[in-house]
């Protein structure tokens, strides 16, 4: 698999920030896996962004942690929505409190979290199947950003007839 990228910054590294549903498939991980080998090597990708909330970030943790072995010059941070109240302990991946989440309430926290993700994101790897919900409006926000947009089930659909 080889997906091409037009970019700006050829040359120079790429922030990739991840999105997605709470109820994301496990079967996606094996060609997530391949995308961000490609996009490692072919891009230039050398900073992914991570939540830490549901199914896809699980996955999308999963493998990173496999590539990093791999690919030992690979940054992963996990960024956090909340402040942690004790150390953490069980994240592999160096973490960050964003400064614009200091003083947002709770309730807001993984929405502005995940627009400072974006903001900081040259490309964004999402899976979204639902037209409505947070992670639809952050695709929507994304491509009205001139982001690079890879939403997983689109490109795993079209694989797939390819493949028929």
């Amino acid at each position: 698999m080889h997906i091409i990228i037009f970019d700006k910054k050829r040359g120079k590294s790429m922030v990739v920030s991840f999105f997605g549903q709470r109820d994301c498939p496990t079967c996606v991980k094996s060609f997530l896996k391949r995308l961000l080998e490609d996009l490692i090597l072919n891009h230039q990708a050398n900073l992914f962004y991570i939540g830490n909330q549901g199914a896809f970030d699980r996955i999308v943790r999963q493998c990173l942690l496999d590539l990093k072995g791999k690919y030992c010059d690979i940054e992963c941070v996990e960024v956090l929505a909340y402040f942690p109240q004790e150390k953490l302990v069980d994240t592999p991946f160096e973490t960050v409190y964003p400064e614009v989440l200091e003083n947002t309430p709770q309730r807001y926290a993984i929405c502005k979290r995940n627009q400072w993700m974006l903001k900081q994101a040259d490309i964004v790897v999402m899976y979204v199947t639902y037209s409505f919900g947070n992670s639809a409006q952050l695709k929507k926000l994304a491509e009205k950003s001139k982001k690079i947009v890879i939403n997983l089930p689109d490109i795993i659909e079209i694989q797939s007839e390819k493949e028929l």
